[in-house]
């Protein structure tokens, strides 16, 4: 039986996942397509700090059909796991500004990741 997503933020949220669910949602990640769950998908990575899995968090820094999507890997990646170093490039390029940041969340949390650190 497959585990609700809502269950899955909860007990990423509690620590209460095992690695192998988080493997799991991993999986889901990169098999399905962009749907209502991917963003939830991928806080759980985020909330598990599950860095094993850094590709695929990497894997949507240009999610440019879902800005939010991008938001939630730089903030991932930079703030959530302390790393905003080792992405300075990604950083300056958001807050330079990419067209498809519509809104300029991906630029705000660049901002926000670089001042942090």
């Amino acid at each position: 039986m497959r585990i609700s997503v809502e269950q899955l933020v909860l007990r990423a949220k509690e620590g209460t996942l095992s690695a192998a669910e988080v493997d799991a949602v991993a999986a889901r990640l990169t098999s399905e397509p962009l749907d209502e769950d991917t963003y939830s998908l991928l806080y759980v990575i985020a909330r598990t700090r599950a860095t094993r899995h850094r590709r695929i968090v990497e894997s949507f820094l240009d999610c440019s059909e879902d800005p939010m999507l991008a938001r939630l890997a730089v903030q991932t990646l930079c703030t959530f796991w302390g790393e905003a170093d080792r992405y300075r490039d990604v950083l300056d390029r958001f807050i330079a500004g990419v067209e498809w940041d519509e809104d300029g969340d991906v630029r705000d949390v660049a901002l926000s990741a670089l001042e942090a650190r």
